[in-house]
């Protein structure tokens, strides 16, 4: 009922932002410099409301999982995606929009309730998955562009090449790792004593301070690989109360913002076709990286395809070199949406029927249980992270 009543709100928000953007003072709302920047900073509060999510003792496990989701996975999705569409339409474009709905969206990740149910170590790698495989992508687009302009004969102004895809890897991991050290060195200042009458408040009310100057130099550089890495170790306590919130508010308001760029049309067929071959992709390379998690954790993040705020930027940025993107990937972010709410609805309901059925087979087990010592302790083990 949840996922719904979600994607209830998310077609509630994207009418609104239609209607508005026909509105002719809003007509040209997305081609204003302030639309590209908010939309930046809706990202920015995904990714870090998805990272807040992720254990970073669970992902030291998981890392190579993580690694190899956020590279080869991602690398999978698009060629299954761009190469699916392509057998259709003979376009090289459609690797082009296979980058640009080949992540999950960390804004829908964050804001996905049914998250709680999984083990820390699923939860995790999902969030981990849904963070760093934007950036990845957006830095893949900038680069595979080139190469679909050649192929293509587009008119269009030149595109990064590999010193800048380097240049740009490079600039986030040190954004990263300097703040990294002056959040240890904020950490050390907070372990003295603290000071009668201010507590930890001042070192909050710095710590926030500091998280919304990192926020705003990502944005203003597209630093969002740096920003999901500092995302893992800067959690101000005042902020982690709130952002929880602010991140689904910014996912309703990341849906009013796609709303906005229907003004011009949409591509039906194409846009339905992408978000099919998109939401299959996940589900082949999510049972690819979850090879050995339980069947219930390996299905659910299989079916954990959402798009939005991140395709939407960089929907956006490519339809001046490709247009027509944006009426592709608008119903293509609907149609993926629709199927992750059908599916994980359908799976939830199957699972629940199914613990219906069983609770006959473990009630021999629970009565020698009950006369020995040990189950109590091993109760709590499995209960603590969930």
């Amino acid at each position: 009922m949840t996922r719904i009543r979600a994607l209830s709100l998310f077609l509630a928000a994207l009418l609104a932002g239609t209607v508005t953007g026909l509105l002719p003072q809003f007509g040209d709302a997305v081609d204003s410099p302030g639309y590209l920047v908010a939309i930046t900073l809706l990202l920015a509060i995904g990714l870090l409301g998805s990272t807040a999510q992720v254990s970073v003792d669970e992902l030291r496990r998981n890392g190579l999982r993580v690694l190899l989701a956020v590279s080869l996975g991602v690398l999978a999705k698009v060629l299954l995606i761009g190469g699916g569409l392509y057998l259709v339409f003979g376009d090289p474009v459609c690797f082009i929009l296979g980058v640009v709905v080949a992540q999950i969206d960390p804004l829908a990740t964050a804001a996905d309730q049914s998250l709680t149910g999984l083990s820390a170590r699923a939860r995790s790698l999902l969030s981990a998955w849904a963070s760093f495989d934007d950036p990845v992508t957006t830095l893949l687009a900038v680069y595979l562009s080139g190469f679909v302009l050649a192929a293509g004969g587009f008119d269009g102004e030149e595109t990064a090449g590999l010193g800048t895809f380097a240049g740009a890897l490079a600039a986030n991991l040190v954004f990263a790792g300097v703040l990294w050290l002056l959040w240890r060195k904020l950490l050390r200042r907070s372990a003295l004593p603290p000071v009668p009458g201010e507590s930890h408040l001042a070192v909050d009310v710095l710590a926030v301070t500091l998280l919304i100057a990192v926020v705003t130099v990502a944005v203003s550089t597209f630093w969002m690989l740096g920003l999901a890495l500092v995302g893992l170790f800067m959690r101000p306590y005042l902020a982690m109360r709130v952002l929880p919130a602010v991140t689904r508010v910014a996912f309703f308001v990341a849906a009013f913002a796609l709303g906005l760029t229907l003004i011009d049309g949409v591509d039906l067929a194409r846009g339905a076709l992408l978000g099919v071959f998109a939401y299959l992709a996940q589900i082949v390379v999510g049972l690819v990286v979850t090879t050995g998690f339980p069947g219930p954790e390996r299905l659910h993040i299989a079916l954990g395809q959402q798009n939005g705020i991140t395709a939407i930027i960089l929907a956006l940025a490519l339809e001046p070199l490709f247009p027509g993107t944006i009426g592709t990937v608008a119903p293509a972010i609907l149609c993926i949406n629709m199927l992750h709410a059908g599916a994980n609805a359908l799976s939830a309901s199957r699972s629940r029927s199914g613990v219906t059925t069983g609770p006959t087979a473990p009630t021999p087990a629970a009565k020698p249980r009950a006369t020995t010592l040990p189950p109590p302790a091993q109760r709590d083990v499995p209960g603590s992270p969930g």
